[in-house]
């Protein structure tokens, strides 16, 4: 079996205590969505005993795609200003994925993106997320 793999363009990492988002599942929704979209909100509060870990996720998530993306785009994005530009989902067999709003996210004129691969896992305390971009 011959598998090529694309080239590595870019990768981000980021890992976040779990405890500091202990209490995010009480923050007033307009604050929550400075962060994350409302369907990410909703999969988030959906079982309270694991908003905490689940909203730990998602930002580990968006700010590794940050750290990924932001060197290849045409000027610096604000962080939080990104968050509002990408959208952590579940694919069809409930892998995580990236979608992201590349209307507000310009490239620069020699980077052409095949994929963005997305990992995410997390301990009782750690939550953790790789971005791969090819």
């Amino acid at each position: 079996m011959n598998i090529s793999s694309p080239n590595i363009i870019s990768m981000g990492i980021d890992s976040i205590d779990i405890i500091r988002f202990k209490d995010w599942s009480k923050y007033n929704i307009n604050i929550l969505k400075k962060i994350f979209t409302q369907e990410e909100i909703n999969y988030c509060l959906n079982i309270k005993t694991k908003s905490a870990e689940r909203f730990a996720a998602r930002f580990c998530a968006k700010e590794a795609c940050y750290k990924a993306l932001n060197i290849l785009t045409k000027t610096q994005i604000n962080l939080f200003a990104f968050f509002k530009y990408i959208e952590i989902k579940k694919s069809s067999c409930g892998a995580p994925q990236i979608s992201i709003n590349f209307t507000k996210i310009q490239l620069k004129d020699n980077i052409f993106i095949n994929k963005i691969l997305l990992s995410i896992t997390h301990t009782k305390s750690t939550a953790t997320a790789l971005v791969i971009v090819t």
